[in-house]
């Protein structure tokens, strides 16, 4: 490999006179040293890892002579803000301040009109400033944050704000957790205009917005993965105005009282993950389902299925196929177990949001 591809500077080394394209900061080092002394008009990507402190003058670097950088990886290091001076990173594709503490993007994210990846995950990021609506090469916008020092609740995930122009993305493949009540019925429509999404998070959804949902949801021929949720466990998600669900749908997280599942749950020929929460089933879901020829994992969980009698028998051929009951009773007398022959808990959300 050509030795001016990558270069890792760990504690051990504080600087280096290679010419480098990819530089990886590592434990102890000092970031200011390392850029200070590295040919720093030649850097395409950074990434940091292990650091326990995050200069200031190193932010101020970035100011520099980065003009080239595509990549700019913060992942898990100790930052709080993010200088407004990044949207002078014009070339930049991705950008991840994944479980870093900033919690406001600068104005000038919007002059960053290459971005790709914009990975917020796990930060405190809670409003996305409706510039971003410039970004018309935006593939992901990845952006939530759990706490998982609190019991799996509706609160248990906090979602992040955005606009309804952001209708202007048409090439966004990804976009998880949104807040549905912020932008009310016109954010759910704009949704619609973006028909390439693979992956889609919408919480903090009212019962009124079902329709406008459902409209925007058969628009989105290439979904595979969709998450909805609504703003109490009262709330009504009514998902039943969908006639053709998207044909390449393989994941679902249903999260809000139902009552009885949507006419369409039987149709996806391609769904293998599907995952029901405080829904308040009055029949057994099961009936509907067991047709799903690809289903591999069935969770009924938290007051999802308030009924007990359920009757398997042959319902389910492929035996990786499991489900999780949210009363004892009906966990005893319905669901299946794993190959292993253990009952499986709710997966965590780590997990669900990679």
């Amino acid at each position: 490999m050509d030795s001016s591809f990558c270069y890792v500077l760990s504690e051990d080394e504080s600087s280096s006179n290679q010419i480098t394209r990819r530089l990886s900061i590592d434990s102890s080092s000092s970031p200011s040293g390392a850029l200070g002394s590295i040919e720093q008009s030649h850097i395409r990507s950074v990434f940091t890892s292990n650091q326990e402190e995050w200069p200031e003058s190193f932010l101020n670097t970035l100011n520099g002579n980065f003009k080239l950088l595509k990549v700019l990886d913060f992942t898990d290091a100790p930052l709080n803000h993010l200088p407004k001076y990044v949207g002078d990173l014009y070339l930049l594709k991705y950008l991840s301040l994944k479980n870093t503490k900033v919690k406001f993007l600068p104005e000038s994210i919007g002059n960053l009109q290459n971005i790709e990846t914009l990975d917020l995950k796990q930060s405190l990021v809670y409003e996305i400033p409706a510039k971003i609506n410039k970004l018309v090469k935006l593939r992901h916008l990845l952006a939530y944050y759990c706490d998982y020092n609190i019991e799996f609740s509706m609160t248990f995930e906090r979602r992040v704000k955005i606009h309804d122009g952001i209708r202007c993305l048409r090439t966004l493949q990804k976009l998880y957790h949104v807040e549905a009540n912020h932008g009310g019925i016109n954010l759910i429509k704009a949704l619609g205009k973006l028909r390439q999404l693979r992956k889609l998070g919408l919480k903090n959804l009212k019962s009124e917005d079902g329709r406008a949902l459902c409209a925007s949801v058969e628009n989105m021929n290439h979904l595979e993965s969709l998450e909805v949720s609504t703003i109490s466990e009262d709330e009504v998600l009514d998902l039943q105005s969908i006639s053709t669900p998207p044909q390449f749908i393989q994941i679902l997280y249903l999260k809000g009282s139902l009552e009885k599942l949507p006419n369409w749950i039987s149709q996806p020929q391609h769904l293998v993950k599907l995952w029901i929460f405080w829904s308040r089933l009055r029949d057994s879901p099961l009936k509907a389902l067991q047709n799903l020829p690809n289903l591999l994992e069935l969770g009924i969980s938290y007051k999802a299925y308030d009924g007990v009698s359920c009757i398997l028998k042959e319902a389910f051929r492929n035996s990786r196929q499991w489900g999780y009951a949210s009363s004892q009773r009906a966990r005893n007398r319905a669901f299946p177990t794993t190959e292993g022959g253990a009952l499986q808990h709710p997966p965590s959300e780590k997990s669900n949001n990679s």
